[in-house]
């Protein structure tokens, strides 16, 4: 079935047949799938997307009875005479102000950041001021509401960003995501980083319960990016010892932050930090996280062996050779492991067997 871009309930639509056919496809939000990683996107976010996706490969506007040649003309004629986010956005403070009352409110700045209080999300903020989309007066609808809605509160609650401003960058991410533009995807989901810690309410301790607060129509899916995110700094890291702060210091914030988490999620960053600082040359940093794991999951093997990992299996600046000291302690972490209930044997044994590989050879 061909998914649909327009502007909600309006009569102009461009149906297209292939969302499969661009690196930056916007998904259909009926459907619980999306070409973006783990996302699936506000009305906001879709339709700004939809509208670039298009104009960058406009063979996708499928309009029968016009030209092709003619259908971008058309989609900007439409998108220069409907409202924008680019529109909106360039519009003064004030004016947005006065193009809610127009509708119907009584909302100055003040006004509107007592009622943002009671809201995480600026669409459902709008969706509380008007009655039937048909009764806005012109030249403003239902659309302008909400993108003025997002645009206030971008401007006038900085320090208590709305969901879909975090959305934003996260879907900006994965379309750089989709173009391998490494850079493109840190800069943006370090901006969500940014705006989740302030978004998320400070009695919110885990990342899971964010999730729950911050929800306002199709899930962030907060859970499915941080790991992609931490995937997408640890492959830098190991590529390029200049990158790993940025690891570190993700994964030390997301500890401070968001303590409460999920068990496995906790663990897996906890060993981010003790990895990332022996790839820095910090053996005594790298040890004292491992040992705090240890501490705090005493049963838990996966520790010991991320532990030994870190001797020798990463790429530690300034150190011209593996040394014999550092075989000796892995070996030994390798080796209480095996010992302990829920190991992967074959793992561990395939690393101690490379390791004594490892030894032979210094000794030779």
């Amino acid at each position: 079935m061909p998914w649909r871009v327009g502007r909600n309930d309006k009569e102009c639509f461009w149906a297209v047949n292939e969302p499969d056919v661009g690196p930056s496809a916007p998904p259909d939000p009926s459907t619980s799938s999306a070409p973006f990683p783990g996302q699936l996107l506000h009305p906001y976010v879709y339709i700004t997307k939809a509208i670039e996706w298009l104009l960058a490969d406009p063979k996708h506007i499928d309009e029968p009875d016009i030209p092709p040649e003619k259908r971008v003309a058309l989609l900007r004629e439409r998108i220069r005479m409907d409202w924008t986010i680019g529109r909106v956005g360039a519009m003064a403070t004030q004016e947005i102000l006065d193009g809610l009352r127009a509708i119907g409110t009584t909302l100055d700045a003040d006004g509107f950041r007592r009622l943002a209080a009671q809201y995480m999300s600026a669409i459902d903020l709008a969706e509380g001021l008007f009655g039937r989309p048909e009764d806005i007066p012109a030249p403003y609808d239902d659309d302008f509401v909400w993108m003025a809605a997002v645009e206030l509160w971008r401007r006038l609650l900085p320090e208590r960003p709305c969901v879909e401003m975090v959305e934003e960058e996260l879907v900006d991410g994965y379309l750089a995501f989709e173009d391998d533009d490494v850079a493109g995807i840190v800069a943006h989901w370090e901006a969500a980083w940014s705006l989740l810690k302030r978004a998320a309410p400070v009695q919110v301790k885990s990342l899971e319960m964010a999730e729950v607060a911050l929800t306002g129509h199709p899930p962030l899916q907060l859970p499915d990016w941080c790991d992609d995110f931490e995937r997408v700094l640890e492959d830098m890291a190991l590529e390029d010892r200049p990158n790993a702060p940025k690891r570190l210091k993700f994964c030390t914030d997301f500890l401070e932050r968001f303590p409460e988490s999920d068990k496995e999620r906790l663990l897996s960053i906890g060993k981010a930090v003790g990895e990332t600082q022996a790839i820095l040359g910090d053996r005594r940093r790298a040890d004292v996280a491992f040992k705090t794991l240890v501490r705090d999951y005493p049963d838990e093997p996966s520790v010991l062996v991320a532990w030994a990992d870190s001797f020798w299996m990463v790429q530690i600046p300034g150190r011209d050779a593996i040394t014999a000291k550092d075989l000796a302690r892995a070996e030994r972490l390798y080796v209480k492991a095996l010992g302990m209930r829920g190991a992967d044997h074959d793992d561990v044994w395939e690393k101690l067997d490379d390791l004594r590989e490892e030894q032979k050879e210094l000794i030779a």
